[in-house]
């Protein structure tokens, strides 16, 4: 399932960068919800 690979992959790479690369992707999910 090509779906759930990419979101692991994603999360392995936002782990991977630090912490300030998936505040700034849910802020902009929590933006997208707002709108």
């Amino acid at each position: 399932m090509p779906g759930q690979a990419d979101g692991k992959d994603l999360l392995y790479l936002l782990r991977d960068r630090g912490d300030d690369i998936p505040i700034i992707i849910v802020s902009g999910w929590v933006d997208d919800d707002a709108t």
